[in-house]
């Protein structure tokens, strides 16, 4: 910026630390995220209510080139790793939805631990939402249409 200063205005002697004081000062509001020493993305706080409140689900095709496909289930309160799992398609609805069946199995023996299921808008989480509606019917008897959320996958 202070080249430009200097070629196209002609002002001469021009520094970079003037010029970087005065865009400063004068653009303090739109430079408040480029501060120095504040490098990370602010974030919002994500709240829990405790832990197997919130089970959030995600795909993973980064390594698809070589084939292989990530499925990752994660307790949104502990962070803990409910299911990691590496499989030959991540767009399966069926494998998905054995994924997420072997969990419950694992963790609870059919009955259901979790309250709600976050997941992205991706086609393979359709069938866990069908899923996921019925055992929440099956266990309270309300029709449960909010227990599956759809949204980005937070985890902190």
């Amino acid at each position: 910026m202070h080249k430009r200063v200097r070629d196209v205005r002609g002002i001469q002697p021009c520094y970079r630390n003037d010029v970087a004081m005065i865009i400063r000062e004068l653009y303090a509001s739109g430079l408040g995220g480029r501060c120095p020493g504040k490098k990370r993305i602010e974030r919002g706080n994500y709240v829990s209510h405790g832990p197997n409140y919130t089970w959030h689900i995600d795909g993973n095709d980064k390594l698809k080139f070589f084939g292989v496909w990530v499925h990752l289930g994660i307790d949104g309160f502990s962070q803990k790793i409910i299911w990691l799992k590496a499989g030959t398609s991540n767009r399966q609805q069926t494998f998905v939805a054995r994924y997420f069946f072997d969990a419950i199995q694992e963790h609870s023996g059919y009955r259901r631990i979790y309250r709600f299921i976050r997941a992205d808008r991706g086609k393979e989480n359709l069938l866990i939402g069908q899923m996921q509606v019925v055992f929440h019917f099956q266990e309270s008897g309300d029709q449960g249409r909010d227990s599956f959320r759809v949204g980005s996958f937070i985890y902190v």
